[in-house]
């Protein structure tokens, strides 16, 4: 079966992805604004160019018909920053706050103080009043992708996905304590799966 990332990947290595029959192209702006001057400044704009974490779980939450819990929305926001950044060759973040590995799985803290009053419990619209991204947005459909790619994968399986052998939360995780995992560790979880 393949990963989530490998079936990305084929979308974009071929030219095209298709999200809710829209075709966006490799290459394409997806939302990014005009830039003049110097070509170096651009690239290190769109390098640190990212959503804020509340703005990510809102559009997760919002795709998943607001069924997704605290921990199901971090696996998944997870998975997009992974994508995005690594088929980016880690020049363009979904998420510019650092992950950090917990017992279970990589955790945006910021997010995790934000909705765990939640519980284990799914996310209610309430929680993100006035908060959203533009459809348009690379970061959006990025997201789309990923959490409609896995829409039929349960809170375990979307743990047992970010704890991957090898992966940057393995290399990442110390028991008792939140570590933050490494961009160059997270380039080399998407580049191997």
């Amino acid at each position: 079966m393949k990963s989530i990332i490998q079936t990305l990947k084929v979308g974009w290595d071929t030219g095209l992805l298709k999200i809710n029959h829209l075709v966006y192209y490799k290459g394409s702006s997806l939302g990014t604004m005009p830039f003049k001057g110097d070509p170096r400044q651009r690239e290190e704009r769109n390098r640190v160019m990212a959503i804020t974490p509340i703005q990510a779980a809102s559009a997760v939450c919002e795709i998943k018909d607001w069924k997704a819990t605290n921990l199901e929305v971090h696996k998944l926001i997870y998975i997009a920053h992974m994508y995005m950044f690594g088929k980016s060759d880690g020049k363009k973040k979904l998420i510019s706050e650092p992950f950090e590995a917990w017992p279970y799985g990589p955790v945006l803290r910021s997010l995790y103080t934000d909705l765990c009053s939640n519980g284990a419990n799914p996310i209610p619209s309430r929680a993100f009043v006035d908060i959203e991204i533009p459809r348009e947005k690379e970061e959006y459909t990025t997201l789309k992708a990923v959490v409609t790619a896995l829409v039929d994968h349960n809170s375990a399986q979307l743990v047992a996905n970010t704890h991957r052998e090898g992966g940057a939360w393995d290399k990442t995780y110390q028991s008792g304590k939140k570590i933050e995992i490494e961009d160059q560790a997270i380039l080399e979880e998407y580049k191997i799966r």
